[in-house]
């Protein structure tokens, strides 16, 4: 007996081992740009870790089985969606499903196809529908003792639109990267780009820089590329050529950025401008919790405290999260009614009941779509420590999912000005995706269950992403020297001067 119990007990413990190398793993996979789970809430992006990174997975499937896998992905895709060919219309819809089972049944011509090859191609199939929540999750850490040599020299970066060298080496860094081999840059990364779901072509770009060692190795696009041949073209406008030659994974993982990716550091970091009397919040993620609240109150405190009359809330690094805590944050910077969502969407699926218990009431409704009953927000008791100074908001094409919607409802409701470029996100868009495995394969993915539609719908709210009233870009920031927290408090000053008639 006495036995039995100690092995239950290792058991145990090696159990609680293996999962807590799991979560390290997930956590290492993240912020290191492996996995990116931004967007996601944390029930959802701890289901679509789970096991994603596991040597002991199905490698190869039949064309049979990879076939029934295709079709599964696009019935749960038309059976979950509310809308599956909102964003490239009926005709292309069935073209892609035509597309992917031809491109399986190709790769799959000598009877087996791997889950590498496999997930590729579907990859391509989910971000199609230009759905950022609807996607593949099937992800691996690469492998650096290959040795293979399918790495630039350099790391990219992508700010408005451009692709930028970010790393020291090669005395390259700032370069724009116009074309590699004689090819149009984003042309030649087509194949990566055409694979990560996205919105907007910011989003697009932004999400290649941020997993770029996962897409150069999933992509295999410099496998045999021998000497890459650069244009490039410097901060003055003149362009040049430089000739390098691909690196493995080790040297591509041991190359410096110049720019902080800010992917380490807190949720919420607030700086204090004592001598400027500005507070400037930057805040990553929409987490709804409790201890958030909490630590959210507190800031606000201490930006009561301390007497400050204007607040930048810088949410360009935000992937999004719940929209329950940027109402708490609403709260205490508008005393009137406002909601993040004037109308709600739900494609009620077998799948939507069985997440929330609630949607139960719709089970007669199978297969449509229903409007989901919304009433404005209002702070039941305004807050104590209420922010009644000036208010300003920061986005950037990283801005995405319920940060888009934070922003969409500070431009709507006139909280403040808003500075930067335009959100990755669009404000009329869908999400709160469900998380789904294929049977076969076991590929984890995500299918939106619902549509959101901004607080008051302008034109163009369905095609791109919330747009700043102040842009910026490079012209307008090479006064500052790219430095954005002095161009705005620049403008700030500036600001109260003219209110002041001091100007």
């Amino acid at each position: 007996m006495k036995l039995l119990v100690k092995i239950i007990r290792t058991a145990g413990l090696i159990l609680f081992l293996i999962l807590l190398l799991l979560a390290g793993g997930g956590f290492y996979l993240h912020r290191s740009g492996v996995m990116n789970l931004n967007g996601l809430n944390s029930k959802l992006a701890a289901e679509l870790f789970m096991s994603e990174y596991n040597p002991f997975r199905v490698k190869n499937l039949t064309l049979k089985e990879a076939a029934q896998d295709t079709e599964e992905l696009f019935a749960s895709f038309e059976r979950v969606h509310p809308d599956i060919s909102a964003n490239i219309g009926k005709a292309e819809y069935e073209r892609l499903k035509i597309w992917t089972a031809e491109e399986v049944a190709k790769k799959a011509a000598g009877g087996k196809i791997s889950v590498r090859d496999f997930a590729y191609i579907l990859y391509r199939s989910a971000a199609a529908l230009g759905d950022g929540h609807t996607r593949i999750y099937w992800q691996y850490r690469p492998d650096g003792k290959k040795g293979e040599r399918l790495f630039p020299p350099f790391l990219v970066d992508c700010r408005g639109g451009k692709f930028l060298i970010d790393s020291v080496n090669q005395g390259l860094a700032g370069y724009e990267i116009i074309a590699v081999n004689g090819k149009d840059f984003r042309a030649f990364i087509k194949p990566i780009l055409d694979r990560i779901p996205a919105e907007t072509a910011a989003y697009k770009g932004r999400g290649f820089a941020r997993m770029q060692a996962f897409w150069w190795d999933f992509s295999r696009l410099l496998d045999g590329a021998g000497e890459l041949k650069l244009t490039l073209r410097g901060s003055d406008g003149k362009k040049t050529e430089k000739t390098v030659a691909p690196i493995t994974l080790n040297q591509f993982t041991s190359l410096g950025r110049t720019s902080s990716s800010g992917a380490n550091g807190p949720n919420s970091e607030l700086r204090l401008f004592e001598k400027e009397k500005v507070a400037w919040l930057e805040y990553r993620n929409f987490i709804d919790s409790k201890e958030e609240e909490a630590a959210l109150d507190k800031i606000f405190r201490e930006i009561k405290a301390g007497g400050f009359r204007d607040l930048v809330i810088d949410i360009r690094r935000n992937g999004g999260g719940s929209t329950n805590i940027g109402n708490f944050i609403f709260s205490y910077l508008t005393d009137k009614e406002f909601q993040q969502v004037s109308k709600l969407v739900l494609k009620v699926s077998p799948e939507a009941l069985d997440m929330n218990s609630y949607y139960k009431k719709y089970s007669d409704k199978m297969g449509q779509n229903v409007d989901l009953p919304r009433h404005p927000q209002k702070a039941e008791k305004k807050p104590e420590v209420f922010f009644d100074g000036k208010a300003r908001l920061l986005i950037g094409n990283d801005t995405f999912s319920s940060a888009t919607a934070f922003a969409v409802t500070f431009r709507d409701y006139k909280l403040g000005e808003i500075l930067g470029n335009e959100t990755g996100g669009v404000p009329v868009c869908f999400g709160e995706a469900l998380p789904m495995k294929l049977r076969n394969s076991g590929i984890k993915y995500s299918v939106s269950d619902k549509q959101f539609f901004s607080p008051k719908p302008r034109p163009g709210d369905d095609r791109h992403g919330v747009l700043p009233d102040v842009e910026f870009t490079d012209e307008l920031l090479r006064p500052y020297r790219g430095d954005t927290r002095r161009f705005v408090m620049d403008r700030i000053e500036r600001d109260r001067k003219a209110k002041a008639g001091t100007l």
